[in-house]
């Protein structure tokens, strides 16, 4: 009987022949019905994706490396010529907007940990005055201003990961190729 370890390597080791880095990395999706496969609603003239669609295509690739290409393979029967012209854009069209908004929120988390370190210095300034006159306030200034880098530390370097690595799937997402094949 195979041991834990080696069941582990095996697995690691099937997993790595079967995805080169030079190949792109396929999502095959089994289309029956086409009906919910745009949203009903869009920002723009140019329609998106649903989000059951958008959540199987995250779900297929919960993990893209940067130098990864994806190719989405549709499989179907009830998808028309027109449909074929639309899908790729409506696919980019989605993710282009889920970028700009998290590029957004990226800025504005930038913008918070910029002040809260302003915030802290300020406070430790203070901390140097209230230190001449009570020396019990002085180390609470003191903790209240290292609560303030602390949090600006945090923000702009753990806060911002998940947000630069959804960037990255959005990007690979919208230069993603898009493929039909029958049923």
């Amino acid at each position: 009987m195979k041991g834990y370890r080696d069941i582990k390597k095996a697995i690691d080791k099937e997993i790595r022949q079967g995805q080169s880095l030079k190949e792109p990395y396929r999502i095959d999706m089994n289309v029956s019905d086409d009906s919910e496969f745009l949203s009903k609603f869009s920002t723009s003239e140019t329609p998106v994706i649903s989000r059951e669609v958008a959540d199987f295509i995250e779900q297929s690739t919960p993990t893209i490396r940067k130098d990864e290409t994806l190719t989405l393979r549709i499989k179907s029967n009830c998808i028309d010529e027109k449909e074929k012209e639309i899908y790729p854009s409506a696919v980019r069209e989605y993710y282009k907007e889920r970028y700009i908004s998290n590029k957004r929120e990226l800025m504005r988390d930038y913008v918070i940990a910029a002040i809260l370190t302003l915030a802290g210095i300020l406070v430790l300034a203070l901390a140097i005055f209230v230190g001449h006159h009570s020396t019990i306030w002085s180390e609470v200034v003191d903790i209240v201003a290292w609560v303030f880098i602390w949090e600006a530390v945090y923000i702009a370097f753990l806060e911002t990961r998940k947000l630069k690595l959804d960037n990255r799937k959005y990007i690979a997402y919208i230069s993603m190729k898009v493929e039909y094949i029958d049923k």
